[in-house]
């Protein structure tokens, strides 16, 4: 009995990951949005990626200034936030509410400052970062780890951010850490 079960449970987890599979080979990009925290202005700011499978290429924006997060009475995001583009903002305030307790991914200030070396490493093509000015499967890994890792609804159409290396064929490059940027 306990077999059958077993069985049916591998079989499910096959299928849906073959549907994360299927639904990345039918898109062309990965874009997704992370909230970072709100200025003592009023504004809130957000890490944009977008990451398109034709030409391999990776980007990295801040809707904002990552130096107005430093200020003492800017607010960091206590949870994480992250979604795909396209999508409506959801509302921060409800958001941090409901996913207070089971969250992480708060920003701090050393979230602050390892945007900014990823930053350096995304526009640093000839790096290692890069193979052959394209962005390499380790710099997609650790952009969309700290921006958006992808969406876990295989019904809707979505996929994560390994289904994307691996069905997009994202080249491997040399190991390398983000600190040294």
């Amino acid at each position: 009995m306990n077999k059958k079960i077993d069985n049916k449970k591998l079989e499910l987890k096959k299928r849906k990951k073959e549907q994360f599979l299927t639904n990345a080979l039918k898109k062309d990009t990965f874009n997704g949005r992370r909230y970072l925290g709100t200025s003592k202005f009023g504004k809130d700011i957000w890490i944009i990626m977008r990451f398109n499978k034709e030409d391999m290429q990776i980007s990295l924006e801040i809707d904002g200034k990552l130096d107005d997060l430093r200020d003492p009475d800017a607010i960091l995001a206590p949870v994480r936030i992250s979604q795909r583009l396209n999508r409506p903002k959801p509302n921060i305030n409800d958001y941090i509410r409901l996913n207070r307790k089971n969250a992480g991914g708060q920003v701090t200030l050393r979230t602050i400052q390892y945007i900014e070396k990823l930053i350096k490493a995304v526009d640093m093509k000839s790096s290692k970062s890069h193979v052959n000015g394209k962005c390499s499967s380790l710099l997609f890994q650790y952009v969309s780890g700290i921006v958006f890792a992808g969406d876990t609804n295989e019904a809707e159409g979505h996929f994560r951010w390994f289904d994307a290396v691996k069905a997009w064929n994202i080249p491997s490059g040399d190991y390398f850490i983000i600190d040294s940027y």
